[in-house]
């Protein structure tokens, strides 16, 4: 069987989905191909998401009943507990991915979209030029062939369709263990109220605040805890990279369940590897586009990808958009306007937040502790953090940050050269060429690369 489209999108998790709702309510025919149905498709869990990255993507901000609500405080607290931050509110949503991803979904159907959720991607077919023209999908319904202009990996971390095309290189497919954080998210009712409590109250926290505990396992580990207002449930957050022997966050979610006897049944969540490092720099090539955990668009100090994944998809549907209309749709040159405006939002963003991401994986608990103490964390960049931007060091910010690094000398100077960066990440965007220039690609990834202290690829492989 075959059929012909205008786009496919692989990857019905939400922003493939959003994508291919903005196509399709455009006029575009659009075939949306998830290996789960899409009733099942996309993360399943509770993720936190900056509420403009909404209003920049398009998107009509969660109602009530699609975010567990936070009307409480937000506490950043150290290893050990005893020093903490907080702040009045908390700067972010925690969207239940499941209702969001439902929307998305049937907002795409309901402009007549095509399902083909229960299919895997297989081989995409190029022409003389290296441009795709066919993907071949098999599943349950057999196999059936698609013909489009314009195909979209959005399937995460593995790239099925990125793979198959030389265009994207061959260097950076496969990222070490050290570049993949274990997440795991999980609410749960809660069985014993008193235990829920006096377990708040060892914490020092309220029900409806948002409680974060860093390097509880040491480096890059996290734990996010929220117990509702009403004492009925708690969220559980976990997040790490295990490697050398740090738990996963499955792990460490399993242990705080089974350690708090107060905490009841399971009632959803959900487990996956977010892939970490600066973002692909060449997001598109004639025919073709990536995006979403696929383009690594993630925010690696917190492991976050949703909102940057719903803005992109929001840059793409308008870039194929505009190419539909010029008669060049999928056409390299509209294709290539996503790519540069995403560079130049978040290109040098990203790319310093897993400069950042770097060096926390790096601390132990002793030096974590002791960024607490000395204050070289603050309510404006952990604010910052939360709403994934670039934290604001002005010369006042820059003269406290180093009056107080010389009281640890070793890791104030290792801060400080990841601070240092934030030059660089705030002007890289000036080297994202104007139109697809492979020499000036090439420099601009490097540029991402250094930003971000991840291992130069070098000219001799490009």
């Amino acid at each position: 069987m075959s059929a012909r489209f205008d786009a496919v999108v692989v990857g019905a998790g939400v922003a493939g989905a959003h994508l291919a709702s903005v196509l399709q309510r455009a006029g575009l025919s659009v075939a949306l191909v998830d290996r789960r149905p899409l009733t099942e498709a996309g993360p399943r869990w509770v993720n936190g998401v900056a509420p403009e990255h909404f209003d920049l993507a398009g998107v009509t901000r969660p109602a009530a009943g699609e975010f567990l609500p936070h009307p409480g405080a937000f506490h950043m607290v150290s290893p050990s507990g005893a020093r903490r931050i907080t702040l009045p509110s908390v700067p972010i949503l925690s969207v239940d991915m499941r209702k969001l991803g439902d929307r998305l979904r049937g907002e795409f159907l309901e402009a007549g979209g095509t399902d083909l959720g229960g299919y895997r991607a297989s081989e995409i077919e190029v022409d003389e030029a290296g441009r795709p023209r066919s993907l071949r999908i098999e599943g349950a319904g057999g196999t059936q062939r698609l013909d489009a202009a314009v195909y979209v990996d959005a399937a995460g971390r593995a790239g099925v369709l990125r793979r198959q095309v030389r265009a994207f290189g061959a260097e950076e497919h496969d990222l070490p263990r050290s570049d993949l954080c274990a997440a795991a998210q999980a609410v749960h009712a809660i069985d014993d109220r008193q235990g829920a409590e006096a377990y708040l109250e060892r914490a020092g926290a309220h029900p409806g605040d948002l409680w974060v505990r860093t390097s509880m396992a040491g480096g890059y580990s996290t734990i996010a805890v929220s117990v509702s207002l009403d004492l009925s449930y708690i969220s559980i957050l976990t997040g790490a990279i295990p490697e050398e022997g740090t738990p996963s966050g499955a792990d460490l979610l399993r242990r705080f369940v089974t350690e708090e006897r107060w905490i009841g049944a399971r009632e959803f969540g959900g487990a996956g590897i977010i892939p970490l490092g600066p973002p692909w720099a060449k997001l598109t090539a004639s025919g073709i586009a990536l995006l979403g955990d696929c383009a690594r668009q993630v925010f690696a100090s917190n492991a976050s990808g949703i909102g940057f994944g719903l803005v992109a998809a929001r840059q793409l549907g308008d870039a194929i958009i505009a190419g539909a209309r010029a008669g060049d749709l999928g056409g390299g040159d509209a294709l290539f306007e996503y790519c540069r405006g995403f560079h130049r939002m978040a290109g040098g963003l990203i790319a310093w937040s897993d400069a950042f991401r770097r060096f926390a994986q790096s601390l132990d608990r002793d030096e974590v502790e002791a960024m607490y103490r000395c204050g070289l964390l603050t309510r404006r960049s952990v604010e910052d953090a939360m709403r994934r931007r670039l934290p604001h060091v002005g010369p006042i910010e820059g003269a406290r940050l180093l009056l107080r690094s010389a009281r640890v000398p070793k890791l104030g100077a290792r801060l400080g050269a990841v601070v240092g960066r934030l030059v660089a990440a705030r002007s890289v965007h000036r080297a994202f060429p104007e139109a697809p220039n492979e020499e000036a690609m090439w420099w601009y990834r490097e540029a991402l690369r250094r930003i971000a202290g991840a291992p130069l690829i070098g000219r001799a492989r490009r």
